[in-house]
């Protein structure tokens, strides 16, 4: 893991940029899920003045797109709003805030790498993911309930 940039020398590095890859599947009708694919990059910031790490992510989608479908039985009916072809974009989304123990007796590389593969996991990934908001037509919001089914990092 290497500093690629650094604001002041004292008080701020950002650490690693990890490209990586990942699966979801979206709701495209009834019972009916279609996969789709994302590649972003994990990074890591330090502030040392008030001893924090964050963990930030940019993630871009394939283009998704669903017709609008109506599902009606005895007990439930069910509207799936029409999508327009959209990419899911998250620049710089803030995943995790931890403080660090001063002063660092520990092995500060490996503190830092099994932080964030706790950080960037399907879940983790996954709850970022239902916060992102797609619109149709109208401008309304529509729900995918996207679900992470891999994640592939290069570590």
């Amino acid at each position: 893991m290497e500093v690629f940039k650094t604001q002041s020398e004292t008080t701020r590095a950002f650490y690693f940029q990890v490209p990586f890859s990942l699966q979801f599947t979206y709701q495209y009708a009834h019972q009916i899920r279609k996969h789709a694919s994302a590649t972003g990059f994990f990074n890591c910031d330090i502030d040392a003045h008030h001893q924090l790490i964050t963990f930030q992510m940019d993630l871009q989608s394939d283009v998704i797109a669903r017709p609008f479908s109506y599902k009606s039985s005895l007990f439930c009916k069910r509207t799936y709003q029409a999508l327009s072809h959209q990419r899911i974009v998250i620049d710089n989304q803030v995943v995790r805030t931890i403080k660090y123990r001063t002063p660092i007796v520990y092995n500060w590389h490996l503190y830092l790498c099994n932080e964030a593969k706790k950080t960037y996991s399907l879940g983790t990934l996954e709850r970022v993911m239902k916060r992102y908001v797609l619109k149709d037509e109208q401008q309304q919001p529509i729900l995918l309930f996207p679900k992470v089914i891999h994640l592939q990092a290069d570590w």
